[in-house]
């Protein structure tokens, strides 16, 4: 019999204008950090029994809370502080203008048109940081809301099969010199939780894995219980290609009933 040898375990054309003017606000305020990702494996809130408004105060509590939309809230408020500034100065511009007209003066409606002209291009660029800066506000707030929902699972309570997975193990011989062998594991979920794991498949008594299996199979069950929802298994050690297959199996339950991949 050929011993198995164990393994390691395994922005849109028109905004391009607009980004200059709302960084050089954004610089009054602290650097946002990078969103944070969700992590892998096991999520960190189990809504298990929760209605659909719980989970979603829960996601806004913890979106409001993020540096960086506070962030991008605070510039796209500070944008329009300013745009709002230069229009009302534009609307001033403008009326002295008007009046400069009624007054025929060339020397004065000159000079209030100049003022005009430029009170118009200064909102304009402020208009302009606005946009942009609410654009990655909104950006921002869907991404990290995202993110925050990403690390949310509901699980459904009953029993789930995971995949059955073949695997090719060496046969010993030289024809053929790998052969398929079958694992398939079963998983109970019962308030929420893994509260049972099985072998429901696996390869014959007399099959090249079986003593592999008799080896492994208990020791995985076992850290499959104890995994928190996850499978987070260890790869048992001279039995690689049984604990890989097991972990892949049980990932599938585990995604069946409800938890994060």
């Amino acid at each position: 019999m050929t011993r198995r040898t164990p393994r390691h375990a395994r922005t849109a054309p028109t905004l391009v204008a607009t980004a200059g003017a709302a960084a050089a606000l954004a610089c009054l305020l602290p650097a946002a950090p990078a969103l944070a990702v969700a992590p892998s494996g096991q999520a960190v809130a189990n809504d298990y029994g929760q209605s659909d408004a719980e989970v979603a105060v829960e996601v806004t509590a913890a979106v409001n809370a993020n540096a960086a939309v506070i962030h991008w809230r605070a510039v796209a408020v500070a944008t329009r502080t300013v745009y709002q500034a230069r229009s009302a100065a534009e609307a001033r511009a403008r009326t002295a203008y008007l009046a400069a007209v009624k007054s025929r003066s060339a020397k004065r409606i000159a000079a209030t048109k100049r003022a005009l002209v430029a009170a118009h291009a200064a909102t304009l660029r402020a208009r302009a940081a606005y946009v942009a800066a609410v654009a990655k506000r909104n950006a921002t707030v869907a991404s990290v809301t995202a993110s925050v929902r990403a690390t949310h699972y509901r699980p459904v309570d009953g029993s789930y099969d995971g995949q059955l997975i073949n695997y090719l193990v060496p046969s010993g011989l030289p024809s053929p010199p790998l052969v398929p062998e079958p694992l398939q594991v079963h998983v109970t979920v019962y308030g929420g939780h893994v509260s049972d794991v099985s072998v429901v498949k696996q390869a014959p008594v007399l099959s090249d894995s079986n003593s592999y299996n008799v080896m492994s199979l208990s020791t995985l069950t076992l850290e499959a219980m104890n995994a928190h929802d996850t499978a987070n298994v260890q790869s048992v050690s001279g039995a690689s290609l049984t604990s890989e297959a097991f972990a892949q199996s049980l990932q599938s339950a585990l995604v069946a009933a409800g938890y994060k991949a």
